[in-house]
């Protein structure tokens, strides 16, 4: 039975080692490449919004997330991101944006949070763990894997 114990703890190492080196890499969405639509139910947009692509708070947003972006894939997270209002993306159209902004998304399409000014990983890390959806995907995967830890 020892044995046994010790090739399943083996091999679930192993599996969480790939799981976690598995991830795919930052890399935004452009708002022009997509619509809302084709992300619901399947992703929890983060849409960032900015007059130029050099605005230094679209910058420090992107660095924020990129810094705990396994953790934020690991939430089903995309980031898109739309910094030309002249071109008017489907995506601008719909949350009508002035100057910065950053909109978290459920996986069901509301907006869970609406911000003018950057907002650090973990608080949005806080905010996702929150949502209804989220917590009831949690309490499934518990249900499936007891053990599971996030």
């Amino acid at each position: 039975m020892k044995i046994l114990t010790l090739v399943f703890l083996a091999v679930a190492g192993v599996f969480s080692s790939a799981l976690a080196q598995d991830v795919r890499p930052f890399e935004p969405i452009d708002a022009q490449d997509t619509t809302l639509e084709d992300l619901k139910w399947v992703s929890r947009p983060i849409l960032l919004f900015a007059m130029r692509p050099d605005d230094p708070q679209i910058v420090r947003q992107l660095e924020m997330l990129q810094e705990q972006w396994p953790a934020l894939v690991a939430r089903d997270v995309v980031v898109v991101v739309d910094t030309d209002p002249t071109a008017e993306s489907d995506v601008r159209i719909a949350i009508r944006p002035h100057g910065f902004m950053m909109v978290l998304m459920d996986k069901d399409g509301t907006i869970a949070q609406r911000k003018p000014h950057p907002w650090s990983a973990r608080e949005l890390i806080r905010a996702i763990d929150k949502m209804p959806l989220r917590l009831e995907e949690e309490k499934e995967r518990r249900v499936v894997n007891p053990r599971a830890l996030q």
